[in-house]
């Protein structure tokens, strides 16, 4: 048993086009193995089921940074469970964030889709998806500034004991609770498949943003997709980059997975 778990935004979906073009190799690599590919993402649900339909993959998957879980009910189509405290109880930490980040913060969950559109480009249709948030805040900073990894780290430390933490996705940053990050989700998934199956899967799984680590650690093969400026995410751990950016990346990570499973 094996599974394929993936980042959406600049790992199978371009990110400035949106689309899965170059990932369709290694989509089709899955498919005619019986691989499950699941997305594991700061998406919320009704933007991956979209995903999921145009790429005709019938499996579960991981929305809002682990906030939630999208289960396939067959003829029901997908149904979800969340894990999130709720969006009310996270907008509490909205001052001590604005105060780390020296700025107002522009919080999207309640801004019009139009002003999602305008702030970021996303389009309107996906705008309106992206507003249908579950069990996570998301934001931009109004002056912009953009704080490394070690200052978000120092940010989390201080978070920590509330529970919360904030990770950056490929365009937005996400307050989503400590307990429930992509790491628990890909965790969760992998049970299920244990559970299923009598056995214990085999999984690698492809990102490139800060919010993609916890995922990245926990799973058996490790792949950074290189991102548009030519950079990988840094990380603590072992892992495999690749020389292909974006979903051209993610198509050359599965053809290593199959490779280095098949023995």
């Amino acid at each position: 048993m094996y599974i394929f778990f993936t980042d959406l935004d600049g790992t199978l979906i371009d990110h400035h086009t949106y689309s899965p073009m170059g990932a369709m190799e290694g989509i089709g690599l899955l498919k005619e193995r019986g691989i499950p590919l699941v997305p594991v993402t700061s998406k919320t649900f009704d933007e991956v089921c979209e995903i999921m339909d145009l790429l005709n993959l019938r499996n579960n998957f991981v929305f809002e940074n682990g906030a939630g879980m999208g289960i396939f009910s067959g003829k029901e189509g997908f149904q979800f469970t969340l894990n999130s405290p709720g969006i009310d109880y996270l907008l509490g930490f909205v001052p001590l964030i604005s105060g780390f980040f020296g700025s107002q913060l522009n919080i999207l969950n309640f801004v019009s889709a139009q002003e999602l559109d305008r702030l970021t480009g996303l389009g309107l249709k996906r705008s309106e998806m992206a507003l249908k948030r579950k069990g996570s805040v998301f934001f931009i900073p109004r002056n912009n500034p953009s704080p490394d990894e070690a200052e978000i780290d120092a940010l989390n430390r201080s978070l920590a004991p509330e529970g919360v933490k904030i990770t950056k996705g490929g365009r937005f940053y996400h307050l989503v609770s400590l307990d429930f990050g992509k790491g628990e989700g890909v965790k969760k998934i992998i049970e299920f498949y244990r559970v299923k199956y009598n056995c214990e899967p085999v999984t690698a799984a492809a990102g490139d943003s800060l919010n993609d680590l916890d995922m990245l650690k926990v799973v058996d093969y490790s792949y950074v997709v290189k991102k548009p400026d030519t950079t990988w995410l840094k990380t603590d751990f072992p892992v495999i980059k690749t020389q292909g950016e974006g979903p051209y990346g993610f198509s050359e990570a599965v053809k290593d997975f199959l490779i280095k499973i098949s023995g």
